[in-house]
């Protein structure tokens, strides 16, 4: 796992946003698309952005499109890891109705 995938990273720092949480169910339909999303069509939206925008530094943006691509894999992984995390953020976690 990268350093900028460990489970805290990039998280909202208020538990309270998590508390209704109740399982896999509660990040649908996002999940299910991220995991879903085609190489290819991260291809076609990277290349439809402004070189002035990432400074006109392909290789730059290619490298970013292809850490994207590797970590939608990784997305359930790391909820997991935050899910097991001290912070204790779903606490409502398997009480689905």
């Amino acid at each position: 796992m990268d350093v900028s995938d460990f489970p805290l990273r990039g998280v909202y720092p208020r538990n309270e946003v998590y508390a209704r949480v109740k399982g896999w169910a509660s990040f649908e339909p996002w999940l299910s698309r991220i995991e879903g999303l085609e190489e290819d069509a991260i291809w076609r939206v990277a290349g439809e952005i402004p070189p002035a925008w990432y400074g006109g530094s392909w290789d730059e943006l290619e490298a970013l499109v292809e850490r994207l691509i590797a970590r939608k894999a990784i997305v359930r992984e790391l909820i997991l890891a935050f899910r097991g995390s001290p912070r204790r953020p779903f606490p409502e976690w398997g009480n689905e109705a």
